[in-house]
């Protein structure tokens, strides 16, 4: 019988995190659609369950500017009890 067990993760000490997945936002100024490729683009040392701020910066119209988030991170193991052997 499979099981799962799920665990939500917090700080992570380490300096550069990538991961994939984009995130694409709307210039506030120009409108002009940026994405963020986290393959790419790390998060230094992300706060998962914590607010994270993400910068963008737009070429087309040289705006800065930045987004509030709240990451969150999940760990799931999936395993069958009958398949445990003993070493």
């Amino acid at each position: 019988m499979k099981e799962k067990k799920t665990f939500e993760l917090g700080d992570i000490e380490v300096k550069r995190f990538y991961f994939d997945g984009e995130l694409s936002v709307d210039c506030p100024s120009c409108k002009k659609k940026l994405t963020r490729d986290f393959s790419q683009d790390y998060l230094s040392y992300p706060s998962f369950g914590g607010g994270e701020m993400l910068y963008f910066y737009c070429d087309e119209c040289d705006c800065e500017f930045e987004l509030p988030t709240t990451m969150k991170a999940k760990v799931e193991f999936e395993f069958d009890k009958d398949d445990i052997k003993k070493l």
